[in-house]
């Protein structure tokens, strides 16, 4: 279901907004009979080749693991266009803590740190130490599963790049309503960048413009800021007219195309020139011979009231 509406989304060009709270596949009969693989793969497929703003958010309170992180990771997206956020209560990584201290951390690496930590436990016998030990176990496990958990908050996914920054959730629409706005807006430019032969793709001229932000203000990061990056954009865009190279990314004024017109109207005096100035106009030859066409029945009707006006003068002047 979710693979149908990301592929709704694209065909119709609408932003989208993830709510991750996965655990990840187990891979077991019940979800291979569900085919939880191949619908996770079309997911891939699809926000692979999202080409609108794409949010994946991580709730309070919850997990993004596994292969469920794969399904998602911005970094799959070939056109720069995801971005991932996280509520600071909430969790993510590759393994649960409890199954890291599993593989790193196994008994006999915990009853050496219990020795270590406890020199005093060398002069008991071998049942006492063993006891001891049993003892202190459960203690020493919970604190490695907290201490492996640490690498899951926001503090470590923001550190090392897994996100972009942390958005609590009762601020979470005022706040996601600036990215939209800052990330339509950064497309904007991204694509007129490609139109302009500026950059060879969107995720490239989405990269460009960071770095360009980046000269401007090295001490804010691109993301954490959504007025200022706005604010940025509006003033190197639409105030300039021009990114990066001096490329114009803005639009023809209107008023080229009136003067351009006015300009080579003035200059058709007869038929042929006419022509000559239409076909300058329109490349398309059914465009030309429409244009002619319509020039001709305003021409026609001109010259009928100018007849009909000729002879109501006449007519006006003779005596009575």
């Amino acid at each position: 279901d979710g693979q149908m509406r990301l592929t709704t989304f694209i065909t119709s060009g609408l932003p989208c907004f993830i709510l991750a709270n996965w655990r990840g596949f187990s891979g077991g009969m019940r979800d291979m009979f569900d085919e939880v693989l191949k619908f996770g793969a079309s997911i891939v497929d699809n926000v692979r080749v999202y080409n609108c703003p794409l949010f994946i958010y991580i709730p309070p309170c919850g997990e993004l693991r596994g292969g469920a992180w794969v399904v998602v990771d911005p970094s799959i997206n070939h056109n720069g266009v995801v971005e991932m956020y996280c509520d600071p209560t909430s969790r993510g990584g590759v393994m649960e803590p409890s199954g890291v201290v599993e593989i790193k951390f196994r008994e006999n690496d915990v009853r050496e740190l219990i020795r270590r930590s406890n020199p005093h436990l060398a002069a008991l016998d071998h049942q006492r130490l063993r006891d001891e030990e049993n003892r202190l176990l459960p203690l020493y496990r919970d604190f490695a599963i907290r201490f492996a958990d640490l690498h899951d908050t926001h503090f470590r996914m923001q550190a090392t790049g897994a996100v972009r920054g942390v958005v609590p959730w009762k601020d979470s629409r005022r706040l996601f309503h600036a990215k939209l706005q800052r990330k339509l807006k950064e497309l904007s430019v991204a694509v007129s960048m490609v139109e302009a032969k500026e950059v060879g793709s969107i995720s490239e001229g989405v990269r460009k413009i960071e770095a360009a932000f980046a000269q401007d203000h090295p001490d804010i990061p691109w993301g954490t800021n959504d007025a200022l990056h706005m604010q940025w954009l509006t003033e190197k865009v639409e105030l300039n007219g021009v990114f990066l190279s001096g490329v114009s990314l803005l639009p023809p004024s209107p008023l080229t195309a009136v003067e351009e017109v006015t300009r080579l109207t003035a200059q058709c005096q007869g038929t042929d020139a006419l022509e000559n100035c239409f076909e300058s106009l329109f490349e398309d030859e059914n465009m030309l011979k429409a244009a002619m066409g319509a020039m001709r029945r305003i021409r026609d009707r001109a010259e009928k009231v100018e007849k009909l006006t000729f002879k109501e003068g006449e007519m006006a002047s003779k005596p009575e």
